[in-house]
């Protein structure tokens, strides 16, 4: 894949972005910027920064009273994007001010709907509350917080994490068939190591652990993709809570039956190269995990991206599938330039 086809992406999308005036991460600013800091990181190119920080300022200047909390395309990742460039140190402005835009938006949205809205596994809303409180966790580890304001984000992720398990039934624990990286077995679990460290929610994560273990730990996924996630949230958890030797089995022999061959043949498209449901999240996940592979291993995964229809694709082509922003595109040139980086 060349510079040239990479910029030719950029310029496409950027004049999308232009008619589009989407501030999220899917297929909007926030997207593009995350993925322009990420070229910078790979080129050291000045272009790619200044053109980062241009995204950036209309991700923020674009937020809309009403929009969703979700992460893909919602408010908590707009929020987890700017923690995420703070820490990296590409954000220097007022943090706080930021961010709290952020908070009080999604606040408000949130308590509308848990009053309003009882069904959450019908309507969504399981997912989305997952994804605010993951947000809320790491807005704590950023900037110091007026007392009263920390308290109220802790006992917001606990009134979150409590209403995540009072209202779950049988569905919760079922696996995604196909495939898709909204696991809500495996993210709340992920939830559950992440609220460990918050002093509000530790004595209730230690209680829910107890109660949900048996049934967490009664079988594995069936698809090797479903495996990865779960086993990327039972390793985090069990860094947290250790001296359980069944959650230890249960993460020792997750690890051993996994198969990149399974995933690359028969679980993954060729063109299932998305954020929410592809081989990117899945490489995402191997990476931070430091997961041991093999050289067929290796070859299996370069083969994937490489063969992919998404390879020097026109863009009008892109267009017509919808192949377009951080859940299309530029996730395949990514995962396709950390292969290349990790593994090349």
């Amino acid at each position: 894949m060349t510079n040239k086809y990479i910029n030719y992406i950029i310029a496409c999308e950027t004049n999308r972005l232009k008619a589009q005036n989407d501030p999220f991460i899917k297929h909007g600013y926030m997207g593009m910027c995350l993925f322009l800091f990420e070229m910078y990181e790979i080129t050291l190119s000045e272009s790619y920064y200044k053109s980062a920080q241009n995204f950036l300022q209309l991700s923020c200047a674009s937020i809309k009273r009403g929009s969703k909390v979700n992460v893909f395309d919602g408010l908590s990742g707009i929020g987890l994007a700017v923690v995420y460039l703070h820490k990296k140190k590409y954000i220097t402005g007022n943090i706080y001010q930021i961010l709290k835009n952020i908070d009080n938006e999604i606040y408000r949205n949130v308590i509308n709907e848990i009053d309003y809205k009882q069904d959450f596994s019908t309507h969504g809303h399981e997912e989305a509350l997952i994804d605010v409180a993951l947000y809320m966790i790491e807005r704590l580890k950023v900037c110091s917080l007026p007392q009263i304001e920390e308290e109220i984000i802790k006992l917001f992720v606990n009134k979150i994490i409590n209403l995540l398990y009072q209202c779950h039934d049988y569905a919760f624990y079922l696996e995604p068939i196909p495939y898709t990286s909204n696991y809500k077995l495996a993210r709340f679990i992920f939830l559950l190591g992440k609220a460990y460290s918050i002093d509000m929610c530790t004595d209730r994560v230690l209680h829910i652990w107890e109660e949900a273990r048996s049934t967490v730990l009664a079988q594995l996924p069936y698809l090797d993709c479903n495996k990865v996630l779960l086993l990327f949230a039972l390793t985090d958890l069990q860094k947290k809570i250790p001296g359980d030797k069944k959650l230890c089995d249960i993460i020792a022999t997750l690890k051993s039956c996994i198969s990149i061959k399974q995933i690359v043949y028969n679980e993954i498209s060729a063109d299932a190269m998305s954020m929410q449901s592809g081989l990117p999240v899945i490489l995402d996940v191997i990476l931070r995990m430091n997961l041991p592979l093999t050289q067929t291993d290796i070859v299996l995964l370069e083969n994937k991206v490489k063969n992919s229809s998404y390879y020097n694709m026109e863009y009008d082509r892109i267009i017509e599938n919808k192949f377009v922003g951080l859940n299309g595109i530029l996730c395949y040139i990514l995962s396709h330039l950390k292969i290349n980086r990790f593994y090349g």
